[in-house]
């Protein structure tokens, strides 16, 4: 110590202390603001420039940390820096001397150390925490919260205006602050009823009810605390919720809410009244007789509104109904409906029954109703059962149709009836269905070929929605091949009146006929039965008249296949090359010993082909149509495609062509062109070059391809060591390249074609046998 106080006093007499009598000079750091309440404030050290004194001047830190709820600050840093010149330090005699922080300004000070204040400073820096966004609320109701009332009314709080419990909470997060929050609340309130909101709630008011604050899940929870079985009157009233942070941020969530009654009044009939017709054939019975007692729970019995109708005529509260009216045609037991309605609009019934008697013999039948029910071709139908309902849907008669069609004559008292028809077969429901039905009813969906006949419009409509779709015509297809066993929606048979005419709504063919028969009239009425699905008529004439039968053979062709036990081989087929493939369906049978069905492939070039498998029999069915082929443009778009790939596991050595055929077992194997023409149809198995490895290149999937990606199939009847599929444009180029599989069996390989326009390319599989080439066409459409 004493060698460093000596140098001081040899430094302090020294020359260069005489020419400048500072010690050093120094710039304290700049008050700084931080955005973000997470925001870490650097240290930025004072700047100081030192004359002399090789000792140099000491520097320390100390930081006090003050929340603040100011407006933009979130907390405060008081960062004090303190400067010690050792040359002149005694820590026993010493203050420091205090630089101010500027008022006016952010930028720190430059102060001077010198032999006046001993080199020994103090400076307090101002580092403020800035918190911009405020606190959050979880939910805010963009409409009025409803609160329900089921209570009766209190006419000590607000006399004969009815009042309800009410729940009034929020819920608020604030990253910053955490659960820190401060929940306020302002209510404007109706009290009066009046529709205005005329009395206001502050929580820091007088009278105020208080907020009960707790905590779930890092989150504030606010709920006002009402007295004990306290009520707000009926109305629409407004609540807003203040949050506020510990930085001086606010945020506000505002929004209506409904005091109402939801209580249906209570009513409670008479049951088992009976009334005797009178000999106008009539009989009118008031409301009275068939209330026992109402009420509500605010509005008073005086003012609850009542009603009455037959049981399943109308919907809702039935206004201007102060009585019921039966006559000859609803003798027996009646339900009847009787409501109330309480001011509010809250409504209710109670179901009774009245029994209406003809004792005085008034209602003798003085009508009667029958009819036939015939096929669509004017073949007879037998055992169709007849329903005839009165206006409230209970029966008036009933008969079934008998070997001639004829049904009745059934009595009726005169007026309105509802008629229905229904037929209980035993038939299969695809009986008389093919595809060739669901590309008419294609034609119809997309207007290319629309209905002229009701009785068409009730056959397409499969599933029952009342509007003829490209649905229907799926649904038919699936039919068709046997892939449903029944309709699930609309019956086998269906009945529409012979008096039908082309609809608008195609649902109201099959829905109950509404028939009127006066007094004194054997009234008639026809029924036509439609078989669903068939749109051709095949059905009923067994014949396919509604397309010409060509003699021609359109051909399915498939590329043969040889192969050992144990392994998989793949069929393609590829549709007919016909100009306006516009449909077909086919049956085919695979030998079970020496073939099983693992997989039937969809990704063809015919899109929807839907196929149906039946293992116990080993048939595979298939149909497809489209509506397209009519089009002028559609002609050419579907013939030669792939429709399909079945993947089969090998039992047994052999050729495809010895194991599969194409034939009618199932369903008859056909085709259909835009020029209305059905075709039978067969199935051509394709030699395949053969070569000492027996490799096969298979049409590649999706045909026509997209563009991105392509399917190869390929199939080894042996082993090979090296082989690799290549693809090149067509200028030769290869596009890619890639080592694939070659154990002998059938493989798929997916390949990306990176190509920059549409055109041919062209498939290379490359075997230690030699070269299979397949060309494809890629659209980059």
């Amino acid at each position: 110590m004493r060698f460093f106080y000596l140098i001081c006093l040899l430094w302090l007499s020294s020359p260069a202390f005489s020419q400048n009598n500072n010690y050093f000079t120094v710039k304290f750091p700049d008050d700084k603001t931080y955005i973000g309440c997470n925001a870490s404030a650097p240290i930025e050290a004072p700047v100081i420039t030192q004359y002399s004194c090789s000792l140099s001047v000491g520097v320390s830190r100390y930081d006090e940390i003050y929340n603040s709820n100011e407006s933009g600050s979130c907390y405060k840093i008081f960062r004090r820096w303190r400067l010690s010149y050792w040359c002149d330090y005694d820590p026993n005699n010493l203050q420091p001397t205090i630089i101010e922080n500027p008022t006016n300004s952010d930028i720190g000070p430059t102060a001077i150390g010198n032999p006046a204040n001993h080199g020994f400073l103090q400076y307090t820096q101002v580092i403020k925490v800035r918190d911009d966004v405020p606190p959050v609320f979880t939910t805010c109701p963009a409409s009025p919260v409803v609160f329900c009332d089921y209570t009766n009314n209190n006419t000590a709080l607000y006399g004969n205006t009815c009042e309800g419990p009410v729940e009034l909470t929020t819920e608020v997060s604030d990253v910053c602050s955490g659960t820190d929050v401060n929940i306020t609340y302002r209510l404007f309130l109706d009290l009066d009823a009046n529709g205005s909101m005329e009395t206001y709630i502050y929580s820091g008011g007088p009278n105020a009810w208080p907020v009960e604050r707790t905590i779930d899940n890092g989150k504030v929870k606010g709920k006002i605390v009402f007295p004990a079985n306290y009520q707000l009157p009926y109305g629409l009233h407004k609540v807003e919720w203040v949050a506020n942070d510990n930085c001086g941020n606010e945020s506000v969530c505002k929004y209506e809410f409904l005091v109402k009654d939801c209580k249906n009044p209570t009513i409670v009939c008479i049951n088992g009244l009976s009334v005797n017709i009178m000999q106008t054939g009539m009989i009118t019975l008031p409301l009275a007789n068939f209330i026992q007692y109402t009420s509500d729970n605010c509005t008073p019995n005086n003012l609850i509104q009542t009603g009455i109708r037959k049981a399943g005529t109308g919907t809702g509260f039935p206004n201007n109904s102060g009585s019921v009216n039966f006559d000859c045609t609803e003798v027996g037991t009646q339900l009847v409906e009787v409501w109330a309605q309480d001011a509010t609009g809250n409504a209710d019934y109670c179901l009774t029954y009245v029994i209406v008697q003809d004792n005085s013999n008034t209602c003798t039948p003085t009508a009667s109703l029958s009819g036939t029910v015939m096929k669509q071709n004017g073949q007879v139908m037998e055992g169709v059962q007849i329903a005839v309902l009165k206006s409230n849907q209970t029966q008036a008669a009933a008969a079934n149709s008998n070997p001639n069609g004829s049904f009745g004559p059934m009595p009726l008292w005169p007026g309105c009836y509802s008629l229905t028809a229904a037929y209980n077969d035993t038939e299969a429901h695809h009986t008389g269905i093919s595809t060739w039905d669901a590309l008419l009813a294609s034609l119809h969906a997309e207007a290319v070929s629309p209905f002229d006949q009701p009785w068409q419009f009730a056959a397409a409509d499969v599933n029952g929605d009342g509007w003829i779709t490209p649905e229907d015509g799926w649904a038919i297809t699936q039919m068709a091949i046997g892939g449903t066993p029944n309709w699930p929606v609309v019956p086998n048979w269906q009945f529409i009146g012979a008096n039908s005419v082309v609809p608008q709504d195609q649902s109201l063919l099959t829905a109950a006929q509404t028939y009127c028969i006066a007094a004194g009239n054997t009234s008639p009425f026809h029924w036509v039965g439609v078989k669903t699905g068939d749109l051709d008529n095949s059905y009923y004439t067994g014949s396919k008249d509604a397309a010409e039968t060509s003699k021609r053979t359109a051909t399915f062709s498939a590329p043969d296949q040889a192969f050992e036990a144990g392994t998989t081989v793949a069929l393609t087929i590829q549709a007919p090359e016909v100009q306006g493939l516009a449909g077909f369906q086919f049956t085919l049978d695979y030998d079970p010993t020496a073939l099983s069905v693992t997989e039937i492939q969809h990704n063809g070039g015919l899109e929807q082909v839907q196929t149906a498998h039946f293992d116990a029999t080993h048939q595979i069915t298939a149909g497809w149509q489209n509506a397209i082929a009519f089009y002028p443009d559609g002609a050419a778009m579907f013939g030669g495609k792939t429709t399909m790939t079945i993947v089969f596991n090998t039992l047994k050595a052999g050729k495809l062509s010895d194991f599969v055929s194409m034939n009618n077992n199932r369903i008859s194997s056909e085709v259909y062109t835009s020029n209305m023409m059905r075709h039978n149809a067969a199935l051509s198995f394709v030699p395949v070059s053969s070569n000492k490895s027996g490799v096969s290149l298979l049409p590649v999937m999706p045909d026509p391809n997209p563009g991105t990606e392509v399917v190869i199939r390929y199939e080894l009847t042996e082993n090979s060591n090296h082989t690799r599929i290549i693809v090149l444009d067509d200028h030769s180029s290869i596009i890619s390249e890639q080592q694939v599989s070659g154990t002998a069996g059938y493989h798929e390989v997916s390949i990306p074609i990176n190509a920059r326009r549409s055109g041919a390319y062209t498939v290379q599989l490359i075997t230690d046998a030699g070269i299979k080439t397949e060309r494809i066409i890629v659209s980059k459409g």
